[in-house]
């Protein structure tokens, strides 16, 4: 079998997406011989950010000589991206055989386990076969009944902004999805937390109380920008770390204080003892780069993608936009899951538009881009802002290309699910 009838194989034979519980990939895990209770995980939650800190951290314990599993989801371009060690991902072969092995297990289940949680089996079974000292594991969804939770103690439990996402699983108000979050959160880990809104950093606050945990929520105070452009600077000064004239190679400006729960989450591993230098520190945040992030994929014409797809990345991305382009509009290129706030994201959108152009991403959960097109036509009435849908991702780059001139960039945003199509039309 090739690499993409193995795809295949797998679609077929494992339930599409994910469900929420944990007992299927338990019951896998222990068929495994549970690889989850022999790794030193960095586990991490939270409504915005995720990607971005694990990868940040994932990059400087690289930098320092450890050897490091980095999962993240969803994928953008190949499965293979949930198999990462030291930023290099499986190879085929090895993919191929750990997939034949998972389902020879996966044939004497009663329940069969759904896609994400068998990725993420197999994800952990391979970060233990590799040796790595450390897993940075992002969670999917929540934190509580998310797939990722079967980690018994994580050594550090870091939660990014919390914000409303997903309620039809997490629940309508910010305490009940907090609630999920703060799931990760174990006996004995210490916790890094984003100062979100009280009613979420109360539930966190009274998780950690519970348990006897070391908290520590981040200042954005101690966060002091020196430039915004190519390098995003700054210094940072808390009472357990100082790190001066740091590079941040993310270049949205959101992401200062996505490193700063990362340089906490560092002062907590040197304090139990592993060695990571300032130089690591640096070189490691420099080096990290996370797709589709205020990712600028070309310079002529301008062209960002930047995933955002909740009214809190939008939120970000705009201030972003406001700082480095503040006279310029944008031909935005769109599509979005129906289940999110996706009439919020686009009136935030309004005013940086010079036209929209939707389209369907590859998901079950997307909603059609002609129905998009009619939303947002709706929403920018007033504004007089042109719509259309494209048949296509590549169409739709087409068009957005055609239209675009020195005067305007084409800005990429509404989903991550489309992203790796849009990277693949631009390659080729």
């Amino acid at each position: 079998m090739n690499y993409q009838e193995i795809i295949l194989d797998i679609k077929e034979n494992i339930l599409p997406g994910s469900h929420s519980g944990v007992e299927r990939i338990i019951a896998l895990l222990s068929l495994m011989d549970n690889p989850e209770n022999k790794l030193k995980v960095i586990h991490i939650a939270g409504t915005n950010g995720k990607g971005s800190v694990s990868t940040m951290l994932s990059s400087i314990l690289i930098n320092a000589g450890y050897k490091t599993g980095l999962f993240t989801s969803p994928n953008m371009v190949s499965e293979r991206e949930y198999f990462n060690v030291n930023g290099t991902l499986i190879e085929e072969e090895a993919f191929t055989k750990l997939w034949l092995s998972t389902k020879a297990l996966l044939k004497t289940m009663a329940v069969p386990p759904s896609e994400f949680e068998v990725y993420t089996a197999m994800a952990l079974f391979y970060y233990y076969q590799s040796g790595c000292d450390f897993v940075v594991l992002e969670t999917g969804m929540g934190g509580t009944l998310d797939a990722t939770n079967v980690i018994p103690k994580p050594l550090i439990a870091v939660i990014t902004r919390i914000g409303y996402d997903h309620q039809e699983f997490l629940g309508n108000t910010i305490k009940e999805i907090a609630g999920h979050k703060a799931g990760i959160i174990k006996k004995g880990c210490d916790v890094i937390c984003y100062p979100s809104e009280p009613d979420a950093t109360s539930v966190i606050t009274s998780r950690c109380a519970q348990l006897g945990n070391s908290l520590h929520i981040i200042n954005p105070d101690d966060v002091t920008a020196i430039s915004d452009r190519d390098f995003l600077m700054f210094h940072y000064h808390s009472k357990r770390i100082t790190l001066n004239n740091s590079k941040l190679g993310m270049l949205g400006t959101y992401q200062r204080l996505n490193a700063s729960l990362v340089l906490e989450t560092i002062a907590s591993l040197r304090e139990k003892g592993w060695k990571i230098s300032d130089e690591n520190l640096l070189e490691g945040l420099k080096k990290a780069r996370i797709p589709a992030r205020f990712e600028i994929l070309l310079e002529s014409p301008l062209f960002i993608a930047d995933g955002g797809h909740n009214p809190q990345c939008i939120e970000a991305l705009t201030d972003s936009l406001k700082n480095w382009y503040p006279d310029k509009k944008f031909i935005i290129l769109t599509g979005v899951m129906k289940d999110k706030e996706y009439k919020t994201m686009y009136r935030m959108l309004l005013d940086f538009a010079k036209e929209f152009i939707t389209v369907t991403p590859d998901n079950q959960r997307a909603l059609p881009a002609d129905i998009l097109a009619k939303e947002i036509l709706a929403l920018s009435k007033d504004n007089e802002v042109p719509v259309y849908a494209a048949d296509s991702i590549e169409q739709g780059i087409m068009i957005a290309k055609s239209h675009s001139d020195n005067e305007c960039g084409i800005l990429a945003t509404g989903t991550l699910y489309m992203m790796g199509e849009i990277k693949r039309c631009l390659s080729e």
